[in-house]
């Protein structure tokens, strides 16, 4: 296993949840520090009202995470200094999952 070096994650090309996620308004990356802005849609972009607290505590509770809230409805995410490339990319899973079923059970706009 290798280990992701700082460089390797100075692309900031944060990863496709924005993409994928209608609940995701807008990523950024700087470094290896990923802030990502949750909203009640992907057209009004309105945020998605404390959604940072609660998600932030389902990250924690159900897979060991911690995130910092910015702005009650942004998750900022900063890994351990050492870290490896699979390790990484566990830890984008785990945000989507949880982002995924979360949702899934928001109402239709």
């Amino acid at each position: 296993m290798r280990p992701v070096a700082r460089d390797d994650c100075s692309t900031n090309s944060p990863p496709p949840l924005a993409d994928e996620l209608d609940i995701v308004g807008e990523s950024r990356q700087v470094g290896m520090t990923l802030a990502l802005e949750l909203v009640t849609d992907g057209v009004s972009r309105k945020p998605l009202p404390n959604a940072g607290v609660a998600i932030g505590r389902r990250l924690r509770d159900e897979f060991g995470m911690i995130v910092r809230v910015s702005e009650g409805s942004s998750l900022v995410m900063s890994p351990p200094f050492v870290l490896t490339e699979a390790e990484a990319g566990q830890l984008i899973e785990s945000v989507g999952t949880l982002l995924r079923r979360v949702q899934r059970s928001q109402p239709a706009t």
